[in-house]
C-alpha cells in the first residue's frame, strides 16, 4: 500500500511539474542574408511573418523595380520605406513564414533571379 501511495505521489508531482513549465519563448531573433550580384547588394531581414529589404547601388537606377511582383513568395503588402534610385528599401508583410523557405528576387539589375535561403542554424 505504501509503494502505491509513493507511486501515486510521484506521479501527481511529475503531472504538476510538467503542466506548469512555461512554454520556450519563440525565437524571434532576426535572421539577415545578403547577395551581390552585378551591380546591386540585396539585403534582407526576416523576423516572423515580415521581411525588410534594401536594395543598395551606385550605378543602377532602381526606381521601376517592383517589390510586390519581382518577390517570390509573394508579399501580401509592400511598405516602402526609402525610394531613392539607388537606395530603395520596403518592408514586405505575408500572411505566413515558415522555416526554412528561400526569398527569390527576379529581373534585378539584369540577374534573372537571386535567392537567399533562411533558416535557423
Amino acid at each position: 500500500m505504501k509503494v502505491l501511495i509513493l507511486i501515486l505521489v510521484a506521479v501527481s508531482i511529475a503531472a504538476f511539474w510538467l503542466g506548469n513549465r512555461a512554454a520556450p519563448p519563440a525565437d524571434n531573433t532576426p535572421i539577415t542574408q545578403s547577395e551581390s550580384s552585378g551591380e546591386v547588394t540585396v539585403t534582407a531581414t526576416y523576423q516572423g511573418d515580415q521581411i525588410e529589404v534594401a536594395l543598395d547601388t551606385h550605378s543602377v537606377d532602381l526606381s521601376n523595380f517592383d517589390f510586390g511582383k519581382s518577390i517570390s513568395p509573394a508579399p501580401t503588402s509592400v511598405q516602402a520605406t526609402t525610394d531613392s534610385p539607388h537606395h530603395r528599401r520596403a518592408i514586405l508583410k505575408f500572411n505566413r513564414l515558415n522555416l526554412p523557405f528561400t526569398l527569390v528576387i527576379s529581373n534585378l539589375a539584369n540577374i534573372p533571379q537571386r535567392k537567399l535561403v533562411f533558416e535557423r542554424g
